[in-house]
C-alpha cells in the first residue's frame, strides 16, 4: 500500500530518494525528510530512479557551499545545514541536511555548535576533554583529543575532536541562537532630519526626526561611520551564531525616522533592539560608556502587566549588555540610565537600548572607536550579552 502511495504521487519521489539516500530518516512518503553527512560524502542516485530518469528531477540546495548537488549526485562540501529540494510533476518534496565537519577544534573552555537537522543524538568518547549537549553544542574541558559520535536514524558519523589552548574554532557556532530575532539600529545617517516627530506616543513634545550626531575629535570620522561599523561586525558575529538579524539601516544614505526605526522592528517582533551610538559633549575628558533604558512604558495604560514585563527585560538587558562590553573591552563603566527622552526607545513595543560605546570627543576613544580590533571586542561583548540574555552560554571569552 505505501509502495502504491508513493508512486500514485511521483513528486514525493524525491523525499523517498533522500530518504533512501541518507539512511531513511523519515516515514515512507513524508514530503519533509531529514539526513546527516559529512564532509567528502557524496551519494550517486543513477541515471534512473523507479523508471524516472533522475535527470528530469530539479534538483536545488539552498546552500551549495554546504551541500552541492546537480542532476543527482549529492557531495558534502563544508559544515553547516542546507535543505535538498527536488521537484518533479510539478510538486517538490525536501530534505533538510546537517553537514558534519571530519575533525573540530574547540578552543578551551568555549563552545562550538554542531551543524544540525534537530533529531540527532550525541556521545563523547572522553567526557575529561569535552562535554557535548543534546543540541550538539561541543564545550572544550581541556587539552586533548577524543572522538564525538553522532547518529540520526541509522545513520552514524565520527568527527575528532581537538581541544586546544587558546586559538579560535574552526566551525561556526550556527545554533547557538537559533531561534533568536535581533534588531540593530546604527544610529544616525548621512543626512539629518530637522522635521519634527513626537517624542512618545503620550505627551506632545517634539524634537528631530533624526540628528546629526557627533564626530570624531582627532578623526573627524562622523558618527553614523563608526556606528554603522561597529553594526555590521555586530550583525555578522550574531548571523553565524544562528540569529535572525535585521538592521535598520545598512548605508549612510537613507532617511529614517526614530519612529520609523521602532515600528520596524515592532512590526519584526525582535526580541531585543539594540541602537548602536558613540557619545560627545564639549568637555573632552568625559569617556566611558553608558547604556539607556526608558523610564516608564507609554504603553502601560493599555496592558500594564505586557509594560511591566518590557521594562523589566529592559532592565536586565540593560546591565547585561554593560557589563559585557566593558568585560569585552577594558573600556569604563559609567552606568545604566532609565529616560523617557529617546523618541525610538519610547516608540518600541519590543525591548530596546541605546548604546552608546564611548565618546568620540575624547582623543583616546575616538582612536579605540574607529580602530578595527576595537570594535570587535565591542561586538564579541554585545554578542555575549545577547547570548545572556537568552540564557544561552556566552559565545566569546575575553583575553584582556
Amino acid at each position: 500500500m505505501k509502495r502504491f502511495r508513493l508512486r500514485a504521487v511521483g513528486a514525493l519521489l524525491a523525499a523517498l530518494v533522500l530518504c533512501t539516500a541518507l539512511a531513511g530518516t523519515a516515514e515512507a512518503g513524508a514530503k519533509r525528510a531529514s539526513g546527516l553527512m559529512q564532509e567528502g560524502d557524496t551519494v550517486d542516485f543513477g541515471p534512473v530512479f523507479r523508471g524516472i530518469p533522475v535527470s528530469n528531477i530539479l534538483w536545488s540546495s539552498q546552500e551549495q557551499s554546504v551541500c552541492a548537488i546537480d542532476e543527482g549526485r549529492l557531495e558534502a562540501v563544508s559544515p553547516g545545514q542546507t535543505v535538498i529540494s527536488a521537484g518533479y510533476g510539478g510538486r517538490v518534496a525536501s530534505c533538510g541536511v546537517a553537514v558534519l565537519p571530519l575533525e573540530l577544534t574547540v578552543p578551551l573552555g568555549q563552545i562550538v555548535s554542531l551543524p544540525s537537522v534537530g533529531r540527532e543524538r550525541y556521545y563523547i568518547e572522553d567526557g575529561h576533554i569535552a562535554a557535548v549537549s543534546r543540541d550538539g553544542r561541543v564545550i572544550g574541558l581541556a587539552e586533548g583529543d577524543t572522538r564525538l559520535g553522532v547518529s540520526c536514524g541509522k545513520q552514524r558519523r565520527i568527527v575528532q575532536v581537538h581541544v586546544t589552548e587558546g586559538g579560535s574554532a574552526n566551525l561556526l557556532q550556527g545554533n547557538l541562537l537559533k531561534g533568536l530575532r535581533i534588531g540593530i539600529d546604527p544610529g544616525h545617517q548621512g543626512t539629518a532630519n530637522s522635521e519634527r516627530e513626537r517624542v512618545s506616543p503620550v505627551g506632545s513634545d517634539t524634537k528631530a526626526k533624526v540628528s546629526s550626531g557627533t564626530q570624531g575629535v582627532d578623526s573627524g570620522i562622523p558618527e553614523h561611520e563608526t556606528n554603522l561599523s561597529i553594526a555590521i561586525k555586530l550583525r555578522d558575529a550574531l548571523d553565524t551564531l544562528g540569529a535572525q538579524v535585521y538592521m535598520t539601516r545598512e548605508s549612510a544614505d537613507v532617511n529614517i525616522s526614530n519612529i520609523e526605526r521602532a515600528r520596524k522592528m515592532s512590526e519584526l517582533n525582535v526580541d531585543l533592539v539594540l541602537r548602536l551610538h558613540c557619545n560627545g559633549n564639549n568637555n573632552p575628558s568625559d569617556s566611558g560608556m553608558d547604556v539607556y533604558a526608558r523610564k516608564t512604558c507609554a504603553y502601560a495604560g493599555k496592558d500594564p502587566a505586557r509594560a511591566q514585563r518590557l521594562l523589566e527585560s529592559e532592565k536586565r538587558a540593560a546591565e547585561l549588555v554593560l557589563d559585557e562590553m566593558v568585560a569585552a573591552t577594558g573600556g569604563k563603566r559609567n552606568a545604566v540610565h532609565f529616560t523617557d527622552k529617546y523618541t525610538m526607545n519610547n516608540w518600541s513595543t519590543v525591548p530596546c537600548l541605546l548604546v552608546e560605546m564611548g565618546y568620540l570627543t575624547n582623543s583616546g576613544e575616538d582612536a579605540l572607536l574607529n580602530d578595527d580590533t576595537y570594535q570587535e571586542r565591542i561586538a564579541q561583548g554585545l554578542v555575549n550579552a545577547v547570548c545572556l540574555y537568552a540564557g544561552r552560554d556566552r559565545a566569546y571569552s575575553y583575553g584582556n
